[in-house]
């Protein structure tokens, strides 16, 4: 990708952007910060005219504690991890992982998921589009690195 380059902007599928900002309004709001960290963005949405201030600063201080009382709680069960062997080998992996199947989304103790064919199922199902994404991400900056990329 040469400088000059036109591209497009979209926002990752799945993902519900904020009500009324659009992924390009996002990406330049992005580009003016002085370095995109989530700092930045968050103390720049702090102006009203700023597209994401809804987003970020709208809602009151308590749903926004909540909201955030959610996210970490996503981390630390995310964080919790256990080990054990398997024949000579010591494994180490999340002790509850978050599950998509065909008709409901929840979080499974790693006991639960591998003594539940169909939870196991799932589970190498999200570790499938896990891989996929990190071998698509990987295919991104390798062809980057080719084009001596730049992006304008």
């Amino acid at each position: 990708m040469a400088q000059g380059d036109e591209i497009a902007v979209k926002w990752r599928q799945g993902f519900r952007g904020p009500r009324g900002v659009s992924a390009e309004m996002a990406y330049e709001s992005i580009k003016e910060l002085p370095e995109p960290s989530p700092e930045h963005l968050v103390e720049a949405a702090r102006r009203k005219r700023h597209p994401l201030h809804e987003d970020l600063w709208g809602e009151d201080e308590a749903t926004q504690a909540a909201k955030w009382r959610m996210e970490r709680a996503r981390h630390i069960l995310a964080a919790v991890h256990v080990e054990f062997q398997v024949g000579p080998k010591t494994m180490e992996t999340r002790a509850v992982e978050f599950i998509r199947t065909d008709d409901n989304e929840r979080w499974a103790h790693l006991e639960e998921i591998v003594g539940d064919p169909d939870l196991l199922d799932a589970y190498e199902r999200e570790v499938e589009v896990l891989l996929g994404q990190a071998q698509a991400k990987i295919a991104r900056v390798r062809q980057l690195r080719r084009a001596g990329a730049s992006v304008a």
